[in-house]
C-alpha cells in the first residue's frame, strides 16, 4: 500500500518483439490526488546502501505496457540519450 499522496504506481515495460521479452523502461506511472505524472524508477539497493528500503512506498501495483516512443513524447523528448565522448 502506497503512502497516501501516491495513489498508484504503474512501471512501464514496452515488448521486444524480436528478442522473445519484454523491457522495463525507467518510468512509474503515478496517479495522485492532483493527476497523474511520471516518475524515474529509483534503483537503490540495499548492497549499495546498506540502508533499510521501505518496500511499500518502492512497490508497483502493476505492470502496463506502452510503446517507449509514446513515452518519449510524454516527456517532450525526441528520443533516448546517448552518452557522447568529447575526449579525442
Amino acid at each position: 500500500m502506497p503512502r497516501l499522496p501516491i495513489l498508484s504506481r504503474e512501471r512501464l515495460y514496452t515488448d521486444l518483439p524480436n528478442a522473445g521479452g519484454l523491457l522495463l523502461l525507467d518510468w512509474n506511472l503515478v496517479n495522485t490526488s492532483v493527476g497523474a505524472m511520471l516518475e524515474p524508477v529509483s534503483y537503490r539497493s540495499m548492497e549499495t546502501t546498506h540502508a533499510a528500503v521501505n518496500v511499500y512506498d518502492a512497490a508497483i501495483d502493476r505492470l502496463t505496457e506502452i510503446d517507449d516512443d509514446q513515452v518519449f513524447s510524454l516527456l517532450g523528448v525526441n528520443g533516448g540519450s546517448t552518452f557522447v565522448s568529447y575526449a579525442r
